[in-house]
């Protein structure tokens, strides 16, 4: 008697939104909390980064798993105590990527970049050296390889430190390895191209992405400056050369992969346009 309706709070399926949030919150807390006090059990860092993984899928969630939850602190811990363990090596490695994969806080980027944090922080904390040493241990695993080079073409990516931690760590031979290792491997050669043009590219006022995992070219709203010194080192270890490579296998080809494309010959052409910036020794030496 006298009752009256509730007021609907956020529109349609509202609450199931919410409700999913919340859900996603609870287990990514309760993943980083198990990895944390467990750093040794191998099963519950290859659960938990897993599962992670597929929760750091936009900037907002970037941002709040891996500092607001100690998510990169979890993931050194899992790199760092199961370098032997191909399983957990490669959720890991996956998750790196995730954590590090550019987005901006919005579609225009105006309020700066969520995965930079990460970048910093994995990078600090010997993320870079614990990639190169697990993708040298699981050489022939290509799907560990290829994971291993997607997290170092993100951590690397427009980001000085870490380029020169990928340097000094042998980020470099060790991607030049897993592409001539897995010569027939798609996804590997695909990788070993953005890793190069990621490892290469410095944007400076960069204010939105028209390029990157998904599109290859123009940086908007910046002004590209390439490392010679970097770009002569990925020379000196076989850079071009596999490049060259993967680009007469595979550069005519290109296969879906859910909402994109594996793109050898986008990524592979990206990579030589980075290298050949200035004339000199090293863009004589692509032509060669």
């Amino acid at each position: 008697k006298g009752s009256k309706k509730v007021p609907k709070v956020g529109g349609k399926n509202s609450f199931k939104k919410d409700q999913a949030k919340l859900n996603d919150q609870s287990e990514s807390t309760r993943c980083i909390k198990l990895i944390m006090n467990n750093p040794l059990d191998a099963q519950i860092a290859r659960e938990g980064c897993a599962s992670l993984k597929t929760i750091v899928v936009n900037a907002e969630r970037q941002r709040r798993v891996g500092q607001n939850k100690c998510g990169c602190k979890a993931l050194i811990l899992a790199l760092q105590n199961h370098k032997n363990n191909g399983r957990v090596m490669l959720e890991a490695m996956q998750l790196a990527a995730n954590l590090c994969h550019a987005q901006p806080d919005n579609p225009f980027g105006m309020r700066g970049w969520a995965h930079t944090l990460n970048q910093a922080e994995i990078g600090r904390n010997l993320g870079i050296k614990y990639v190169v040493g697990g993708m040298g241990v699981h050489l022939g695993a290509a799907d560990i390889q290829d994971a291993g080079i997607r997290a170092l073409a993100n951590l690397a990516y427009n980001s000085t430190l870490n380029t020169d931690r990928v340097v000094k760590w042998g980020g470099v031979p060790a991607v030049v390895a897993a592409m001539n290792q897995h010569p027939d491997d798609l996804r590997v050669q695909e990788g070993g191209c953005l890793f190069v043009w990621s490892l290469l590219a410095n944007i400076e006022n960069e204010t939105h992405i028209t390029y990157g995992l998904e599109h290859t070219g123009a940086p908007a709203g910046g002004k590209v400056h390439v490392d010679l010194r970097v770009a002569g080192h990925v020379a000196e270890c076989g850079g071009v050369a596999a490049v060259v490579k993967a680009l007469d296998s595979f550069g005519h080809f290109t296969e879906p992969e859910e909402d994109d494309w594996l793109n050898v010959g986008e990524q592979g052409c990206a990579a030589l346009w980075f290298l050949s910036t200035l004339p000199g020794k090293l863009r004589q030496s692509i032509v060669d």
